[in-house]
């Protein structure tokens, strides 16, 4: 009876398209590269990319938002209210989901590869505040191997200001 138990969660999870651990991991110390660069988030997070991404020009409507861009990666985050959740397109692809405690708050890493062949990770982080979430997202060529956009989005770390609300709407994107 057991074995057709395991057997039965085994195949829902392959038919889902979604592995999971079952385990929590939990962010420890991040030593980044050499040449990587940290940046500040407003003072609500910190993350550290390699050198050469640029900032781009971006403004959100209720949250604060921010790309990163170079020729083979982006990063892009939504930090307010209304982010933190897995988009349903990325839970009817093929994805793993690993539980992942940062700084005292639990979400979840999301990898998978998208229609473009390009390697994502996105960091899920769901309830910093009651009314302050972040989403977290990393895409990148495997050309520049598999683990970087891992690496990349397990840099973030919230600030001691993280339980703030966003900055108010004047001060987005700047």
């Amino acid at each position: 009876m057991r074995a057709r138990v395991v057997l039965a969660l085994c195949l829902a999870m392959l038919l889902s398209g979604c592995a999971s651990s079952g385990q929590t991991i939990t962010a420890g110390v991040f030593q980044p590269p050499e040449g990587w660069q940290r940046i500040d988030a407003q003072g609500h997070f910190t993350f550290w990319v390699p050198a050469g991404l640029a900032p781009q020009e971006v403004h959100g409507t209720d949250s604060y938002v921010g790309i990163w861009t170079s020729d083979n990666v982006t990063v892009r985050f939504d930090y307010g209210m209304y982010s933190g959740g897995m988009d349903s397109a990325v839970k009817a692809r093929p994805h793993s989901e690993t539980a992942y405690r940062l700084d005292g708050v639990t979400g979840a890493i999301v990898q998978f590869t998208d229609e473009n062949g390009l390697l994502i990770a996105e960091l899920l982080l769901p309830h910093i505040t009651s009314a302050t979430n972040l989403t977290f997202e990393v895409s990148a060529s495997p050309s520049l191997g598999k683990d970087l956009p891992l690496q990349i989005v397990r840099s973030v770390r919230l600030t001691p200001d993280s339980g703030s609300i966003y900055p108010p709407p004047h001060s987005m994107g700047r």
